[in-house]
């Protein structure tokens, strides 16, 4: 059985129901990323449910947590946009002094995708497309947008050239480009997954430092943009808990989720989904080194 020895003040809450709030609508990323890993605390002798707090990009959610008891009861799972993006694009929005890093709990690249009947075949035509003419983006979440304009400006694409339509999730800005509605996006190849599969759209590049095995030919960002910054294109979610925690309730929660995100069978259920765990930058000072280098990244995007 699972155990955590810290001490004779030990955090346990083998007795108590443990409250992960998703600043997303159900269905979403987050939600996807945190349903195994509920599976395996489960599994480790501990209960827990989901709370839903939608809105303001995971803002709403962040907010609500920083009102919360230090008491270890909630958790809260954390996306990269919210948790930067929010800081660095919509500081008006944060009524919160900020958070406790627990660790990252996955990673999922994002993808440029349009519609299959698009004439557009590569990154080379995308690049010749969008200086010919305005294109539309179909933004799923302030990531989406964010990125949108970093890659396009990156080519050296005026702001006025493109368009940027702004949508309640990728689902449904996903499903505007498969239908022809808009002409590109920039979102997770978790939500693009089951269009791809039904031949509805395709992939012109991905995120991340590698490509993607199950789709080699797809070149990188990087690949194709000189200087261009990984993270702008890389989805990470993490568990966080409010700021000041106590060193017990951190130390509990990091050593949970360290030894759930080093589950092979959890790796491969989330992969299938296209949703990936580098063991690497599991626990509290790998999340604040990815944490670091993403709000640099957006910073300098925002210049």
């Amino acid at each position: 059985m699972f155990k955590f020895l810290v001490g004779a003040n030990a955090f346990e809450p083998r007795d108590e129901q443990i409250t992960v709030i998703v600043g997303f609508a159900p269905g979403g990323g987050a939600d996807v990323m945190i349903r195994p890993y509920l599976e395996k605390m489960e599994q480790l002798g501990y209960s827990a449910r989901i709370e839903y707090k939608a809105g303001a990009n995971g803002t709403i959610a962040l907010n609500h947590l920083s009102t919360l008891p230090r008491d270890g009861k909630t958790i809260m799972v954390a996306s990269a946009s919210s948790l930067v993006l929010s800081h660095v694009f919509e500081e008006h929005l944060i009524k919160h002094d900020g958070f406790d890093l627990v660790s990252v709990i996955g990673f999922g690249p994002m993808v440029l995708i349009t519609a299959a009947n698009n004439k557009v075949n590569s990154f080379e035509d995308f690049v010749a497309d969008i200086r010919n003419g305005k294109s539309t983006f179909a933004a799923g979440s302030l990531q989406g947008a964010s990125a949108s304009l970093y890659v396009t400006s990156k080519l050296g694409i005026p702001r006025e050239s493109i368009v940027i339509a702004n949508y309640k999730g990728m689902g449904p800005a996903t499903l505007d480009v498969a239908g022809g509605h808009a002409t590109y996006a920039i979102g997770t190849l978790a939500a693009a997954s089951a269009l791809l599969e039904s031949g509805k759209i395709k992939i012109l590049a991905i995120g991340g430092n590698s490509r993607n095995s199950k789709f080699p030919n797809v070149p990188t960002f990087a690949e194709k943009i000189k200087g261009f910054a990984v993270e702008t294109t890389e989805s990470n979610w993490g568990i966080i808990l409010p700021k000041n925690s106590p060193k017990e309730i951190l130390d509990f929660y990091a050593n949970l989720f360290i030894t759930a995100g080093k589950d092979k069978a959890l790796q491969e259920k989330l992969s299938n989904n296209f949703i990936y765990i580098r063991e690497s930058d599991l626990g509290p000072t790998k999340y604040n080194q990815t944490y670091q280098r993403s709000m640099s990244a957006w910073r300098e995007v925002k210049k």
